[in-house]
């Protein structure tokens, strides 16, 4: 694809986003007008040049050279440069958080700028920012640790030494976290000296200590032991113990629940970091209740098994919306003697009949013996452990699950089919990253659970049937639906 074809989708798709902005807000946005050809197209055609200028790299304005009448490249010029910031600042606000309706059109207009620049930036240079990224990384976390954003008024500007004077480090420090921040459109300079806040920084700013927490353990825990991958892997080879990650060669060969769980403020604050990170509306449990029939199920006598279901909050959610169903919430033995001790005030009194708890580890093997179930759940089970541990999982329930009955399983899940050169489908790699360095576990996509499950079928001398994935608009979880017809 030629670089003119690539620049015209990026601009069609930043046209249709900025009509359906001036549509839903009833703004005509202006500026004043100059002579130069560039100046007379409209605003949102120069802010949309001024994004393509960006991908390729500092914003430079196209002149006719009057002597030679050749275009020549000039930077622009400084009484326009404040101009522009300012007006930075404004396409911040305008485009930093735009309604859900247009994120199709977002995503392919930020995977196509991913690509422009790709293409047109050396492999040299390419490499130097990838293996020098990690100062941004530090650069975050000092303005997070020293908390640089109090400073700084939300609607309006505070100069370096008034940052430096209320974070009490030195000045040169504040100004070099904070301007490779701006380099990420955290905060905004439009008058040199000058801090402004733009949403990403007013982010952090106002999102509470979670997600300050969720950046700290990337930080303190998760980048250090990310080092020591390649360690591990001249060590073990494959890695499938607990023991065996990155995090766990970091920490005495501890798992990370265990490394931890022996650190009171280690421990609170990855538990903090866990319940920011899935607080966002792609993580609402309404999306558990559009993405299976219940009705179908909801009859007298039907069970659900709940597979490390903890105090059984997903398993109440299901219940107060159903009638019939009964729930089993299986989990270790000390956390489910906890949710039974704390029944009453876990679960509405109208559904705690239909809820119990189970202390049972899901590595352990269901009886034969005991009454079948006619739905599996696992939410967030198979993530958390390697190939081999999973398929230990799948095994333990399976002697559970009467014939004709369902596993459904809530994960993310990774694209079957290679991302290319993308920027939206790396939060899904970069997960799959963390869970490997964390719990030498992974992301996985639908057809590598398929895989897993007809392994252990055949163990079984059974097989699955009415395989069916769905993701719901908005939801970052996908949900697997598959009937079991073994015996």
């Amino acid at each position: 694809m030629s670089l003119t074809v690539l620049a015209t989708q990026i601009l069609e798709a930043a046209k249709v986003i900025d009509q359906e902005l001036d549509k839903t807000n009833k703004e005509v946005v202006s500026s004043p007008v100059k002579s130069s050809f560039i100046n007379k197209i409209s605003r949102k055609s120069r802010r949309l040049s001024r994004a393509l200028g960006l991908c390729l790299g500092s914003p430079f304005r196209r002149n006719v050279n009057s002597e030679n009448g050749n275009r020549i490249d000039s930077p622009i010029r400084k009484s326009d440069d404040t101009t522009y910031k300012f007006s930075e600042l404004s396409d911040f606000e305008r485009y930093n958080q735009l309604p859900e309706n247009l994120d199709p059109v977002k995503n392919s207009l930020v995977d196509k700028c991913h690509q422009l620049r790709t293409l047109v930036e050396t492999p040299e240079t390419a490499i130097i920012n990838i293996f020098t990224n990690w100062t941004e990384f530090v650069s975050l976390e000092a303005v997070c640790h020293f908390r640089l954003f109090d400073a700084i008024p939300p609607l309006g500007s505070a100069t370096y030494a008034q940052i430096a004077a209320a974070s009490q480090i030195p000045q040169d420090l504040v100004f070099r976290f904070i301007r490779i921040c701006i380099i990420n459109g955290i905060f905004c300079e439009p008058i040199p000296g000058h801090v402004h806040h733009t949403p990403r920084s007013r982010w952090l700013l106002t999102r509470g200590p979670g997600l300050l927490d969720l950046i700290a353990v990337n930080y303190f825990e998760l980048a250090p032991a990310g080092l020591r991958y390649v360690e591990a892997i001249e060590k073990y080879n494959v890695i499938e113990e607990p023991t065996q990650c990155p995090f766990a060669l970091a920490n005495d060969n501890l798992p990370i629940y265990e490394a931890l769980g022996r650190d009171e403020q280690r421990r609170l604050r990855f538990g903090q970091s866990m319940q920011y990170l899935t607080s966002g509306d792609g993580y609402n449990l309404r999306y558990i209740l559009s993405s299976y029939d219940w009705a179908r199920i909801d009859t007298a006598g039907a069970r659900l098994l709940d597979v490390g279901g903890g105090l059984g909050h997903i398993s109440a959610y299901i219940a107060a919306h159903t009638k019939e169903l009964h729930f089993v919430v299986q989990d270790l033995p000390d956390v489910a003697t906890e949710a039974s001790a704390r029944k009453s005030s876990l679960v509405d009194t109208h559904l705690l009949d239909r809820i119990t708890f189970l202390p049972l580890s899901f590595f352990t093997p269901h009886s034969s013996s005991t009454p079948k179930f006619d739905v599996i759940l696992l939410r967030w089970i198979t993530h958390n452990w390697s190939d081999k541990y999973t398929r230990q999982i799948m095994r333990a329930i399976i002697p559970a699950l009467k014939k004709g009955g369902q596993v459904f399983i809530a994960e993310y899940l990774l694209s079957e089919e290679s991302p290319g050169v993308t920027a939206t489908q790396t939060i899904g790699l970069r997960m799959d990253m963390i869970m490997g360095v964390g719990f030498s576990a992974k992301e996985r996509t639908a057809g590598d659970l398929r895989i897993l499950l007809e392994e252990v079928a055949q163990e079984f001398g059974g097989s699955w049937s009415n395989w069916a994935v769905t993701r719901p608009e908005g939801s970052a979880i996908s949900f697997i639906r598959v009937v079991w017809n073994g015996d």
